[in-house]
């Protein structure tokens, strides 16, 4: 899902992480409904322990749920995978009419916890809650309940149950036990029978639901897109959209291969940022969920124009698409990662070095980025050559150089730190246009630059491979004014800490390369200004977070004063209160981009603060328990040295087995390099000015 620039002028930038396939995984951000199921039992008790349900709504008085495998209203994580998952949490001394406050719990237990790895978890969530419970809506932590379908004789699938039972005695001596059915189904059959083909979604789709006059007939042709008649196809695949926002941010209607990165299915499912128009159909309700995935299956399959694609849309799973490596750009240069098997591991990450092969230093105007879906990120770095002597070699051209660093793809931390950020990505599709002809910006490199390309793949695919390709545009340094320099503010991940079950906004710092010196930037390695350097122009920002993160916000201070950019602030959906930079989509963050660009003066504060949710509304972060009773799980601030704080990320005991205390539990989220971990980093893109205020725009 994407939203991209705000209020754009001329220019894109954008850095993208996370997981392409974060709706597929059911870790999308945004206010989730929650589901309480009292349990059955005496009216005037069926309130000491009851149960909840995040991101289903089954209705006040629903005493189960039953949900097809895949279905996106009840299975979280959205797959036709066998399973059906759902986020569950226990809560004591519920608020109910019929019990008041008259009574707390002294006692709780989860039925037949020794014998499913769900419940055993379940259970060790009420574990953390202290006894005799008290104040009302108590709760243990969200966790995830999978319930596999089962099989028939004949191979196939049939539905299956599981019941989760829960007994709680009051500090009365009142006793209250419930039981909550979970009921999966396989989905249900497709009707199409004959496959996905472009032909019939143009047919049964595009004609029927979209060509009407005044929008995408061929007598109206809006955005001069007629979606009926011969010429639907070429106007709709590797063709550039039409908004001017989503124009800046290089987005195409159709990307062969990649539903994420399609504007088509932004403009489907309602994903637009600012700018980037209205949903589609204009007025009407949204398709039906199977015509979504038909045009969804039909782009992952690469968006052939004839032919068929799979068998239907439901009761499969999908294939990782091989997009074709992309033709090096004309007058340009290209950088490869080679393919590596993501195996049977959850997520892989790891980095190659490779040689850029430009022969001279050049002036870069733009960087296309390629992946394939199923990747958590791209982080494109450039070695940091010097030239101290000044006679045209950098400390790169040194011989021995290349035979520094290990060959294939490898863990990161065997390249050392001397590699700078560049550019990031989290979408298969991604293009960074510095629009140097109006800007004059442009990021110069050096000859046969060394990269270092940090790939971060989930693995949602039977056979998913890790492959990146990275274009590079040069551009004539002639039109160069202004020298870009990379925004990475990253010293919040020292504040994330979110215990089990809650959510805090700890995270929260400053980036420091506007900042006068302190000791904590000083600590942190992040460069700040010289004295004599007095103003910055900021031309574009965006936010790095995890799963658990849901939202991110950013305000330029001056002198503690909040700078306001009027009618272009954005709004915080929680509170309506305004903000620089509020991103709420953790997979697809907004990328808002400024020209002419902000004037930032030497000790203004650009400020950033990420929201962490630890089991709240997003399933808590299960860990190995290295010592009895105590939750596993450090912050940076808590290290002596290091970034090593995050535990060893598990899904049941087995995964702990000869680890510590050999327990799964729910673990503190703190800042780490996996998924299942969290990270507050605000990148951007700006240049020095070389006097005032008024040298930032000459």
């Amino acid at each position: 899902m994407s939203r991209r620039l705000s209020a754009p002028r001329t220019f894109a930038f954008a850095f993208l992480l996370a997981p392409a396939l974060a709706l597929a995984h059911g870790q999308h951000q945004g206010d989730l409904p929650v589901t309480h199921f009292p349990g059955g039992g005496p009216a005037a008790t069926d309130c000491l322990v009851g149960l909840e349900a995040v991101g289903l709504n089954a209705g006040d008085h629903a005493k189960g749920v039953t949900c097809r495998d895949g279905d996106p209203t009840c299975d979280r994580d959205r797959l036709v995978n066998g399973r059906c998952e759902f986020w569950i949490r226990a809560c004591l001394a519920t608020s109910d009419v019929r019990c008041g406050d008259s009574e707390g719990v002294s006692e709780v237990s989860v039925g037949d916890a020794a014998m499913d790895a769900d419940l055993t978890i379940l259970a060790r969530t009420l574990e953390q809650v202290p006894l005799p419970v008290v104040t009302l809506d108590t709760c243990g932590a969200l966790t995830t309940l999978t319930v596999p379908l089962g099989a028939r004789r004949s191979g196939t699938p049939r539905k299956a149950k599981k019941t989760v039972a829960l007994d709680a005695v009051g500090t009365a001596g009142t006793e209250d036990a419930d039981a909550v059915k979970f009921v999966c189904k396989p989905p249900a059959k497709e009707k199409r029978g004959r496959g996905i083909s472009f032909a019939s979604i143009q047919t049964n789709i595009f004609e029927k639901q979209c060509a009407f006059s005044g929008c995408h007939s061929l007598d109206d042709r809006e955005a001069d897109l007629p979606l009926e008649g011969p010429d639907v196809y070429d106007a709709l695949v590797d063709v550039p959209a039409s908004t001017s926002a989503a124009q800046f941010a290089g987005k195409k209607r159709v990307v062969p291969g990649a539903p994420s990165t399609s504007f088509l299915m932004d403009k489907l499912l309602g994903t637009l940022g600012p700018g980037e128009g209205d949903p589609m159909p204009l007025g009407r309700s949204a398709l039906p969920a199977a015509d979504l995935e038909a045009v969804r299956k039909w782009i992952l399959a690469g968006a052939p124009r004839q032919g068929t694609v799979g068998g239907g849309v439901t009761g499969e799973l999908d294939e990782q698409p091989r997009i074709p490596p992309p033709a090096v750009p004309a007058g340009g240069f290209q950088a490869h990662m080679d393919p590596v098997p993501v195996g049977d591991v959850p997520e892989m990450e790891g980095c190659q070095y490779v040689r850029l092969d430009n022969p001279e230093p050049i002036a870069v105007r733009a960087w296309e980025l390629f992946m394939h879906e199923g990747s958590h990120h791209f982080i494109l770095r450039a070695a940091r050559c010097a030239d101290p002597d000044g006679d045209g070699l950098t400390t790169c051209d040194d011989p021995g150089f290349d035979a520094r660093f290990p060959q294939g793809f490898r863990p990161c931390e065997e390249f050392g730190y001397d590699f700078g950020f560049v550019v990031g990505a989290q979408t298969p599709h991604l293009r960074v246009d510095y629009q140097t002809e109006a800007t004059g910006v442009a990021l110069e490199i050096a000859r046969h630059q060394p990269l270092l390309l940090n790939s971060h793949y989930t693995n949602p695919f039977k056979d998913t491979l890790a492959e990146v390709w990275v274009n590079v545009e040069e551009v004539d340094p002639l039109l160069v004014r202004h020298r870009a320099r990379i925004l990475f503010a990253q010293v919040a991940n020292a504040f994330i800490k979110a215990p089990p079950g809650t959510r805090n906004a700890a995270a929260t710092w400053h980036a420091c390369a506007f900042s006068t010196p302190d000791g904590i930037c000083d600590l942190s390695g992040e460069p700040v200004p010289p004295p004599t350097q007095t103003h910055f122009a900021l031309l574009g920002i965006t936010s790095h977070m995890h799963k658990r993160t849901v939202k991110f916000t950013s305000d330029l201070y001056r002198d503690g004063v909040r700078h306001s950019r009027g009618a272009d602030d954005m709004t915080d959906p929680d509170d309506g209160t305004k903000h620089l930079y509020v991103n709420t989509d953790y997979s697809d963050p907004v990328n808002l981009t400024f020209w002419p660009p902000i004037v930032v003066e030497r000790g203004d504060q650009l400020r950033y603060t990420c929201t962490n949710d630890n089991g709240v509304k997003r399933p808590v972060r299960l860990g190995c328990e290295e010592a009895d009773g105590v939750v596993p799980g450090k912050s940076i601030l808590e290290l002596v040295g290091g970034l090593g704080g995050a535990s060893r990320v598990c899904r049941t005991d087995a995964d702990c087995a000869g680890f510590g205390t050999g327990r799964c539990v729910p673990a503190n989220l703190v800042f780490g390099f996996l998924a299942e971990d969290d990270m507050c980093i605000e990148p951007g893109l700006y240049y020095t000015c070389p006097g005032d205020a008024a040298s930032c725009t000459d």
